[in-house]
């Protein structure tokens, strides 16, 4: 499922880069309308997931249990980093993408197809990464051969020649939608439980967009203004690049987050407390000595015992004499 939620993110962005232009021209030069038709499949998903807000589900008003010392796990802020500068790459794309095509002398058209082929290829990657990442049991070198693609084809969008930018953006297609798509998968495969996962998803989502956005349209429109150098800027991808690899290296190792817990710890070991009843017991515990057994209650007499038969008894020849 992540990597099919992957692959409809980046659909949209392929579709918008490729028509945007040619919209435009059909419209006779109108922005306003190209961005009203885009806004349209988002009005429409609004609607269609509004009825959820009235619907009450008994899974959904059940209190999950309190999450404790996520804030306080390492792990939590390394996925949390890795997500964050992930994101900043993607939105720098997003954002400077097209100008960093036509400052290579591409015109408008053509640098929203080179676009488009690099979402195409990030619906590809962000399909296939997770599913193969979770085959694996350390997920480390997919992440860096990943966020290495990322790398290659930011820089191949100021330095290759203009003849292989179709190529460029194929290649970092394929490394920002599997560098996405192995970002949603880590907070399944590094969580204990759901209610973990759910958790560490909310962290890392949250602070990832809100840094993403800082650390990366923002931050190039300021470097590009300052310097109205793109070199300078591609210097400024390669920084957040290596800075993701060592988030991957210190991170995402083969290990669960151990700060949340559900419910009291109980030893190592041993899982959450699901709840009170223990299940009915099948014996007595190994290394204990059975007690007396209970007598008759206070206030009542015994009633007669049964006779203690050592031979069988014939009832047959009581009957007939």
């Amino acid at each position: 499922m992540m990597g099919f939620y992957t692959m409809l993110v980046c659909v949209g962005p392929a579709l918008s880069a490729a028509t945007a232009v040619p919209f435009q021209h059909v419209l006779g030069g109108n922005w306003e309308l190209v961005l009203v038709i885009w806004g349209l499949p988002a009005l429409v998903g609004a609607i269609a997931l509004m009825p959820r807000l009235f619907q009450h589900d008994a899974e959904i008003r059940i209190a999950a249990p309190h999450v404790l010392g996520l804030i306080r796990d390492p792990l939590a802020w390394q996925v949390t980093a890795y997500f964050g500068l992930i994101s900043a790459l993607a939105y720098a794309v997003f954002n400077w993408g097209p100008s960093m095509l036509q400052a290579r002398g591409l015109d408008a058209a053509t640098s929203g197809l080179i676009l488009s082929v690099c979402y195409i290829s990030q619906t590809i990657a962000g399909l296939l990464a997770p599913i193969v990442a979770g085959r694996w049991r350390d997920q480390r070198l997919i992440v860096s051969a990943m966020v290495v693609l990322t790398a290659l084809g930011l820089l191949g969008f100021v330095y290759a020649p203009v003849w292989s930018l179709k190529v460029v953006a194929f290649m970092l297609g394929i490394g920002q939608g599997g560098a996405f798509g192995l970002a949603l998968l880590l907070f399944a495969l590094r969580s204990r439980d759901p209610h973990s996962a759910a958790q560490l998803s909310a962290m890392a989502q949250t602070v990832g967009y809100v840094f993403g956005g800082i650390a990366g349209p923002f931050a190039v429109g300021v470097i590009y203004d300052w310097t109205n150098s793109w070199t300078v800027v591609s210097v400024f991808y390669l920084a957040v690049s290596l800075a993701s690899l060592v988030s991957r290296g210190l991170g995402l190792a083969v290990r669960a987050l151990s700060g949340p817990r559900l419910g009291p710890r109980l030893g190592p070991g041993r899982g959450p407390r699901l709840g009170p009843s223990r299940g009915p017991r099948l014996g007595p515990r190994l290394g204990t000595r059975p007690g007396p057994k209970p007598g008759p209650k206070p206030g009542t007499r015994p009633g007669p015992s049964r006779p203690h038969c050592k031979q069988p008894v014939n009832l047959t020849a009581q009957f007939t004499t």
